[in-house]
């Protein structure tokens, strides 16, 4: 790393307290270029205080990975690995949260135009009925999950049935900017917000 913008130094600090610098303040590598960790390792500032702490689980298939951006795109921080469907878990401290600086924008969108299934994947449902009346349903998310249905063009009413509805059976829009806030409680979806008819 010598040479470069790196300006160091990169410490860990041991589960049992002792550091180790693998890069120092000029930025040259001086302990070869594999940095593991053990369960308890820490990565620390220049004032040796713990910037981020290290959870070993024993044959882990899934981790985190980060990726810059080039010019007018965002950097990422993804839940990646060997399974298929990786879920990113974020836990606050005790009565603390998890606190979203910024307004956080829902970016799976789709447009459901007949009978059937609406996407338990994409946050948010476009309804397009301009085929004319359609039924649609909606199987069981999973816990905290919140779905947003909005209707765009209206074509006819369209009757969402949720597999299972908490608090009503069934959501019908029958004119555009008719919408639906629904959040999945464990049981069962229950509406939250909007103005399609709940009955």
């Amino acid at each position: 790393m010598a040479g470069s913008s790196f300006t160091g130094p990169l410490k860990i600090k041991k589960a049992d307290g002792s550091k180790v610098t693998f890069v120092d303040a000029d930025g040259n590598l001086v302990a070869g270029t594999d940095i593991k960790f053990g369960d308890g390792d820490a990565l620390i500032d220049t004032n040796d205080n713990e910037l981020m702490v290290m959870s070993v689980t024993a044959a882990a298939v899934n981790e985190i990975t980060l990726a810059n951006a080039a010019t007018g795109n965002a950097p990422s921080f993804a839940a990646t690995g060997g399974d298929t469907n990786v879920d990113l878990k974020l836990d606050a401290k005790g009565s603390g949260v998890v606190d979203l600086a910024s307004p956080v924008a829902h970016s799976t969108e789709d447009t459901i135009s007949a009978s059937g299934a609406v996407s338990l994947t994409a946050s948010i449902t476009l309804i397009d009925s301009t085929s004319g009346v359609q039924a649609n349903t909606l199987a069981d998310g999973v816990v905290g999950q919140h779905k947003y249905l909005v209707m765009t063009v209206d074509g006819g009413d369209s009757v969402l049935t949720p597999a299972n509805l908490l608090n009503g059976t069934t959501l019908t829009f029958d004119d555009v900017g008719d919408s639906a806030h629904l959040v999945f409680m464990g049981t069962g979806w229950v509406s939250v917000g909007g103005t399609a008819t709940l009955a």
